[in-house]
């Protein structure tokens, strides 16, 4: 500090450096909170109303920041831009303060007559920002000045409300005052996805139910978003199963080397062969209409999305309130590979246990089971070691083959050693599945594919 104080050349050009927005040491400290710095750096030459390159005046960092302090005293002044001074998206300090949920800060601002109407460029509010921000004092304050009556249910430009965006984070609180201002619990945004669905992402047990005891969050329990998978989409999937079963019937036929290039590659990829373009190979396979890959969202149900993100107890609460687990998204994905990648085993036990009988040996448009997801989706997504759902896919009779071609794939060279010898355990000649089964394979089939697939006699 008693640098900043000498009046030397050096030190007052540090202060005036800006980075690639333009924003000064003193934007900074004041995003912070910072305010002992900020006012350090004001009395060694610093310019309270130096504006970014991207619009951020000294007000909306502070408020950014969060500093009461620093917020009352630029206003009591006058100093460090407008009230409802915008950046160039369009936010002002009141959108920055709620978004960081900085109540205090809210109320400060609102009484310094800041605006709590105004847009972002995208068209957000300052409640959807208090939404995200998940500061139910900072909502209450917005709430509390009367002018947004009317527009608690206002849409950003994908159709998002202010409660689907509390329900996507699991702000329970601030939902709950949304709905008590009569926020719609039924809204859908441009993509179908409902308030449920979000409430789902978000996995607050509380705000899920408040939306199951309501008329229209019940009515919205098997909706999907856009892209739901039609007939046609649906004969496509059981192309893609049909698919991975030709391949396995041409590698115990040993039709490798007489096949196709197409069927070739394929059957290389199975058995793990160093093939390049493998992942090309895969791409050659029928896929739904729609996009294809994981990162396809279409068709998702709440059910999917709280398996997805491994939230167990909403999964069972959904189930018991008459969640469909047989609805499959436009990627193939069905509800337990959703529950399966997010890790967590009390969603995939539940789904199991449902009165559901799951086809294990679905495939989404990666060409992956529920078991294949299971043994490779662990160390990359960081998620919990994957032995335990392993073995409870295993139990109910998964089969292990595709899951093994993954795991002995160059690509996934990260599945643990206990995965690799749970599967080719299960795949092993005479070795029963364990938990006894509920489908068999065929002795031949095993025998031939657990050679193959392994390089083991």
């Amino acid at each position: 500090m008693r640098l900043l104080r000498e009046d030397d050349a050096w030190t007052r050009s540090s202060l005036e450096e800006a980075d690639h927005m333009g924003r000064t040491v003193l934007h900074m400290a004041a995003s912070r909170g910072a305010a002992a710095v900020v006012w350090c750096l004001h009395d060694a030459g610093t310019d309270l109303e130096a504006v970014a390159r991207d619009g951020t005046t000294t007000l909306i960092a502070a408020a950014r920041g969060g500093s009461l302090e620093l917020i009352d005293a630029l206003l009591s002044s006058g100093a460090g831009g407008g009230v409802n001074d915008r950046s160039a998206s369009g936010r002002t300090a009141l959108y920055e303060a709620a978004l960081g949920g900085h109540g205090p800060a809210v109320r400060r601002l609102l009484r310094g007559g800041a605006d709590p109407c105004a847009l972002t460029g995208t068209g957000n509010t300052v409640l959807m920002a208090a939404a995200v921000g998940g500061g139910d004092d900072a909502a209450d304050a917005l709430l509390s000045t009367g002018r947004l009556a009317g527009s608690v249910d206002a849409r950003s430009s994908i159709g998002r409300t202010a409660l689907h965006l509390a329900a996507s984070k699991g702000h329970w609180h601030v939902a709950r005052l949304l709905l008590s201002e009569g926020a719609d619990p039924g809204a859908k945004a441009s993509d179908g996805l409902t308030v449920l669905t979000a409430a789902a992402h978000g996995g607050s047990m509380d705000l899920v139910d408040a939306l199951l005891s309501s008329p229209e969050g019940a009515a919205a329990i098997n909706e999907v978003t856009t892209g739901g998978l039609s007939g046609q989409h649906k004969q496509l999937d059981l192309s893609r199963q049909s698919g991975v079963r030709r391949i396995l019937e041409a590698v115990e036929a040993g039709a490798g080397a007489q096949s196709s290039m197409k069927m070739a590659s394929l059957v290389g990829w199975v058995q793990g062969a160093p093939i390049p373009d493998a992942r090309r190979a895969v791409a050659l396979m029928p896929r739904p209409a729609g996009g294809s890959g994981s990162n396809n969202h279409g068709g998702w149900s709440a059910l999917h999305v709280a398996g997805r993100m491994g939230h167990g107890a909403v999964v069972r609460r959904l189930l018991q309130a008459g969640a469909d687990p047989g609805l499959v998204s436009t990627s193939g994905r069905t509800a337990l590979i959703s529950a399966v990648v997010g890790g967590d085993r009390s969603a995939v036990d539940a789904l199991l246990l449902s009165d559901r009988q799951f086809d294990m040996e679905a495939i989404d448009s990666d060409l992956m089971n529920a078991l294949a997801h299971a043994a490779v989706t662990t160390r990359w997504k960081r998620k919990p070691e994957a032995g335990p759902i392993v073995e409870l896919l295993l139990e109910w009779g998964a089969d292990p083959a595709v899951a093994i071609a993954f795991a002995r794939s160059p690509g996934y060279t990260f599945v643990s050693d206990r995965v690799k010898s749970l599967l080719v355990g299960a795949a092993s000649p005479g070795r029963p599945l364990p938990g006894g089964q509920r489908r068999c394979w065929q002795r031949h089939r095993r025998l031939v594919v657990w050679r193959s697939v392994t390089g083991l006699s």
